[in-house]
């Protein structure tokens, strides 16, 4: 699958405009929260689907690359909204925002923690990389710690973080914890050859 396809697919997800509505500032924020929890499983669902198309479309280098690109992307997204929610002055426990501004901040806030997090768990070798060849580990931990303190995500996506949590060494691992998806990315532990270097050793043996 072209890299041009899945990062057009990328950017639909994690970069779409959040519509708002003039009638926004009218509405309780127990209904601005209900009508967020709306887009954002739709958003979880998109996120969850194009990861499964990484998993059966990319070769080993394929994935990679695209989970790279992934993170750079979101790691800029994240750090846009950082900057956004505290020059506002909003903290975890305030009511879901009204203005649209910082609904939009909060919003892609919440969306693009809770994909990189599905990225570490699917992907915990390329992601961990990632994070230790970059600085953007302390931007991913400041905004999983604010998510977290919002009380915004549903069930399944705060499970998901307590999962990451253990996975990042964020917070002590359960003893029995398992990386229920670890299997889908054994192949990073086994670094032997590309497609080409197998090639290339059938031809010497010829």
């Amino acid at each position: 699958m072209p890299y041009i396809f899945i990062y057009f697919l990328l950017l639909q997800i994690i970069c779409g405009l959040v519509k708002t509505e003039n009638s926004m500032k009218l509405e309780s924020s127990d209904s601005r929260w209900q009508n967020y929890l709306e887009s954002f499983l739709l958003k979880r669902q998109e996120q969850r689907d194009l990861i499964k198309q990484l998993i059966g479309n990319f070769s080993q280098k394929g994935k990679g690359k695209a989970i790279n690109m992934f993170m750079e992307t979101i790691i800029m997204i994240l750090e846009k909204s950082r900057v956004t929610i505290e020059s506002s002055g909003y903290i975890p426990g305030m009511t879901f925002p009204a203005d649209a501004v910082l609904k939009d901040a909060v919003t892609r806030l919440l969306e693009n923690t809770a994909f990189i997090s599905e990225l570490t768990i699917h992907f915990p070798h390329i992601v961990k990389k990632f994070l230790n060849d970059t600085n953007a580990k302390a931007t991913l931990l400041w905004s999983i710690a604010f998510c977290n303190s919002t009380g915004f995500y549903d069930v399944k996506t705060t499970e998901l973080m307590y999962l990451v949590g253990q996975e990042l060494d964020l917070i002590p691992a359960n003893p029995d914890y398992v990386n229920p998806y670890q299997r889908e990315s054994l192949y990073f532990e086994e670094p032997r050859w590309t497609i080409d270097d197998t090639e290339k050793q059938e031809n010497d043996e010829l």
